[in-house]
């Protein structure tokens, strides 16, 4: 504008008025045609946007559904990641804020940018807000800049619950030339509305929001995704790998949607894809029909947050064990008769680990196979508190004393059918003198029991999730496939030479026996259940624990190979060879002072030479305890 003797300052303004600067008629009318085309083009430009992005025909919604608040949110998370993915391939792309930001400053600098005007206090904190920017900013500095006035904006906006500016009225561009004879001195030849960004995100998206409750749950989800888009351009800046993902379609803007799975269907499709055991299988399918149970085979795209959180919150007054004639009720019908009959019910660890998890593991592939904006059940875990964990303790000497007293270990021993012969005596023996787990017993073929340097050892299978690493009634974890097992690397295996006290019992000569009746497996008699051979089995340890040793649930099988690790800290063995012979150990993964520091690297499985581990398996012993070689289990 050739008469304007300083430019305008329009940050910060919803109301725009541009003076032709003159009370001269025959003057206006010259400067009105000079800009006249330019605030046509810019009232044009307005109004087009806006029009683009009116909501479809009919009445505006009155809420939006969570999967479309996320879609939104989505989208917002992506322009702030792709906006900085833009300073690296396009040094000149800038985002309105910092075009802004760009001229303010160069104006201020020039000393062409001056306050008055009619925007009071707003126009005091603009100006006091730029002087903290120091003159000679480079694009790359004014684009940083006003990503961290951004930032800070929407920090504030969450910390303070409100939606403004995010939400502000629509801002108003108006045309105004003097005019003596209105009431202001100036008079309104033309203006358009141009829409806040909660608006433009809405209509972009196919909706034209009105109700107020339902504007602050959409503005919530943009702020708290904006928030999230920020860190992680933070944690680009300290250098860290965060990749932009895909912008989510508008799901209301399109008439024809892809029609997704159900629920039930997403539960064939995860189980062709991960292939996982019998076990997990099953699990997973029985907690998805529970959840179907409840509310209906839903399509992927339609399940909510609310949805789980409300399977979630029952599934607390789940039973955990019933009658064959309860288990095959309604869902809501069982947990109606656990509140009757006070049945003891899920633990939190289960609730989270298989009913949470199943439908997280499904829902986790959704998103990634038909572009869901995020899985639903994502932080809805329950915390987890100490009563809710039975920590596993090792047997303690009196204890250790009971299992040698039992009937499996007198001679003659008692075996009942569940124990399968010779593998109640040795199944727990082995782990008490090698900490071996109980599936990694009684999986072990006999081919893996091998000779070298006249040592006889196990090659161990690494099995992480064996059942009985949990508390009996509170297993947790995801079971690894047959697969995942079968393509274990060397590291995932580890050789334990047989100790002398079972030499000395006999089993060289039991291995013996096995090998010449032709068996293929060192205990024959355990057969695979859901793709485990020692589910039944130890059930049945259970309730001969329960009933000869100890009920106290912070006993396990599992303990025999938390006291074989306990023995050997009192033998003061070397940590690196602690974990060579147990393999992982969360009791192994924090520093103890009793180790002792060893210049071996850290090599577990077969890294380690078997002579050295096999002189430091003699020095675990449990004194005073002995148990009797038993004739019957040599065969």
């Amino acid at each position: 504008m050739s008469w304007a003797v300083t430019p305008h300052a329009l940050m910060g303004k919803s109301v725009i008025k541009i003076s032709l600067k003159t009370g001269d008629d025959a003057l206006a009318r010259r400067r009105w045609g000079e800009i006249h085309f330019q605030i046509e083009a810019l009232i044009e430009e307005t109004v087009c946007a806006v029009k683009k992005t009116v909501a479809p025909a009919g009445p505006p919604p009155s809420s939006l559904s969570s999967p479309d608040r996320a879609a939104i949110a989505a989208q917002a998370r992506h322009d702030v990641l792709a906006n900085h993915d833009a300073d690296w391939t396009d040094p000149d792309d800038m985002t309105p804020l910092a075009r802004g930001l760009e001229q303010a400053l160069r104006l201020r600098d020039a000393g062409a940018l001056k306050g008055g005007g009619d925007g009071g206090a707003l126009d005091e904190v603009f100006f006091r807000h730029l002087a903290q920017f120091p003159a000679g900013m480079t694009r790359g500095q004014i684009r940083e800049a006003a990503r961290l006035m951004e930032a800070e904006g929407v920090a504030d906006m969450l910390r303070s619950g409100r939606t403004w500016p995010l939400d502000a009225p629509t801002a108003l561009v108006e045309e105004v030339v003097v005019d003596a004879n209105a009431p202001t001195g100036e008079r309104v030849v033309g203006s358009a509305q141009s829409p806040g960004e909660l608006t433009q995100r809405l209509a972009e998206n196919g909706f034209a929001l009105e109700d107020e409750l339902e504007r602050r749950k959409v503005a919530h989800a943009v702020l708290m995704a904006k928030a999230a888009g920020f860190q992680g351009v933070q944690a680009r800046i300290e250098g860290r790998m965060v990749e932009t993902p895909s912008r989510p379609a508008a799901p209301g803007a399109s008439e024809s949607k892809e029609i997704l799975p159900t629920i039930l269907e997403m539960h064939d499709i995860w189980a062709r894809r991960t292939r996982p055991d019998g076990k997990t299988k099953d699990d997973n399918k029985l907690y998805v029909e529970r959840f179907v149970s409840m509310h209906g085979d839903l399509r992927v795209n339609i399940i909510e947050r609310k949805h789980i959180r409300e399977f979630r919150d029952e599934l607390e007054k789940f039973p955990s064990a019933m009658p064959a004639h309860i288990a095959r009720k309604p869902f809501r019908e069982i947990v109606a008769w656990a509140e009757k009959t006070n049945a003891p019910r899920l633990s939190r660890v289960t609730v989270n680990a298989k009913g949470l998890g199943s439908l997280s593991a499904l829902m986790s592939i959704a998103v990634t196979e038909y572009d869901l904006s995020g899985d639903p059940s994502v932080g809805l875990r329950l915390p987890i508190e100490d009563c809710d964990v039975l920590e596993r303790h090792p047997f303690t000497p009196p204890l250790l004393y009971k299992v040698r007293a039992s009937p499996v270990f007198q001679n003659p021993p008692k075996v009942s059918k569940g124990g399968c012969g010779a593998a109640a005596f040795w199944m727990p023996l082995i782990s008490l003198y090698s900490g071996a787990r109980v599936e990694e017993i009684g999986q072990i073929p006999l081919s893996d029991i091998l000779e070298e340097a006249g040592i006889t050892y196990f090659w161990f299978r690494e099995d992480e999730d064996d059942d009985a690493d949990q508390p009996r009634r509170q297993r947790r974890g995801r079971r690894k496939s047959q697969e995942e097992k079968s393509i274990k690397s060397k590291a995932g295996r580890r050789r334990v030479p047989v100790h002398p006290a079972l030499i000395e019992l006999g089993f060289l000569e039991y291995l013996a026996a096995r090998r010449a009746a032709g068996d293929k497996m060192l205990f024959p008699q355990l057969e695979p259940y859901r793709g485990r051979y020692t589910k039944n089995w130890s059930r049945w340890w259970g309730r001969y624990q329960d009933r000869h040793i100890t009920d106290d649930e912070a006993f396990v099988f599992h303990s025999f190979r938390h006291s074989f690790i306990g023995r050997m800290r009192a033998a003061e063995i070397p940590l690196e060879y602690m974990k060579g012979i147990v393999g992982h150990a969360r009791e192994l993964d924090e520093p103890r002072e009793k180790h002792i520091a060893s210049d071996v690297t850290e090599g577990y499985g077969d890294a380690s030479p078997i002579r050295i581990l096999n002189i430091l398996i003699q020095k675990v012993d449990y004194p005073g305890l002995k148990f009797e070689r038993i004739e019957a289990f040599l065969k």
